[in-house]
């Protein structure tokens, strides 16, 4: 069932920041993007119903590019990971139009 909650569960939120963190995802961004953009972007719903995919609602071929190889877009810790990578090494600005435009 979607969470109906902007506020993510301790583990979900543990786990997304870890997987921001294992790729070196900027740390002055964490806090926005679990606060703000995360929350605006899917409710901390892991598979919300739609085109984009999980936590931080990528597109598909976006998730294919910032992902690892093999990753479940469900799984908040690869979320968190190709978040931060995409914004990190990727060097993609997440208030531009390849990042959250409207929920930075």
């Amino acid at each position: 069932m979607p969470s109906q909650s902007p506020t993510a569960a301790p583990s979900l939120r543990e786990a997304f920041l870890a997987g921001y963190a294992a790729v070196g995802g900027p740390p002055e961004w964490a806090a926005h993007l679990t606060d703000v953009v995360i929350p605006c972007e899917s409710g901390w719903d892991t598979d919300p119903f739609g085109y984009h995919l999980g936590l931080a609602q990528f597109a598909p071929d976006t998730w294919a590019r910032a992902a690892r190889p093999g990753a479940d877009w469900r799984d908040a810790w690869e979320q968190g990971w190709a978040v931060g990578n995409w914004v990190g090494p990727l060097g993609v600005d997440p208030a531009g139009s390849g990042g959250w435009l409207n929920c930075w």
